[in-house]
């Protein structure tokens, strides 16, 4: 496997690796920010799902292009970065007013409700890494009998502690927002809590497992 650096500014070097998203190249990511975060000219990495962002300092263009070479060199090399994070269970509540997509999305596997909330509570999610709101929390480890499009018109507003899928990714929102996800369920766990001296429930590495707490169909 390769990676390829692009320059995306004078300060900013940006890298996907190929699909499909898996748990395996997560781990390279976690070891590319790892070993960049060592370099002298490096400033801050951003680890993405499957990519990462790497920040400089302030150097000339040539060095930039330098850094880009000397980076994907590293990746050669690289290898798997785990990240012993912890076990966390969240009760959901499936179905009812906030998972108003439940029954639908299971109409469109042509499976039962039961069986839908069976194969989401099966997998021991992994942390990807967090983005989009505070406390949110990408997950890889879905089923692919799960996989749903979007919503082709986003809701204007979901409730804190919503349950949903949207592609190949599930998750919960951790405050209210807009969203185009599909709802199948509702969580009473606080996923961000600002006056925390650590405010998110969940962290990069950490392992994600949803309870079914009550199924209302």
């Amino acid at each position: 496997m390769q990676i390829e650096f692009t320059i995306c500014s004078q300060s900013m070097l940006l890298a996907y690796l190929p699909q499909p998203i898996n748990e395996q190249k997560q781990e390279l990511i976690w070891a590319m920010a790892d070993a960049a975060n060592e370099l002298q000219k490096v400033r801050e990495c951003v680890c993405g799902m499957n990519n990462i962002a790497v920040f400089t300092h302030e150097i000339e263009y040539d060095e930039l292009k330098e850094l880009k070479i000397e980076l994907e060199n590293i990746f050669k090399n690289l290898k798997p970065r785990q990240i012993n994070g912890r076990i966390i269970e969240i009760e959901v509540n499936y179905g009812g007013e906030i998972g108003v997509d439940l029954i639908q999305m299971a109409k469109a596997k042509n499976i039962s409700p039961q069986e839908l909330v069976r194969l989401h509570t099966q997998p021991l999610y992994t942390v990807f890494f967090l983005g989009f709101l505070p406390g949110f929390a990408y997950l890889g480890g879905l089923d692919e009998r799960l996989y749903h499009p979007r919503l082709s018109s986003p809701r204007k507003s979901i409730k804190a502690g919503s349950v949903g899928i949207g592609g190949s990714q599930t998750g919960v929102y951790p405050s209210a927002s807009p969203g185009g996800w599909n709802l199948i369920g509702s969580t009473d766990a606080v996923l961000f809590d600002p006056q925390k001296s650590e405010p998110n429930l969940l962290m990069a590495g950490d392992r994600l497992k949803f309870i079914a707490k009550e199924v209302l169909v």
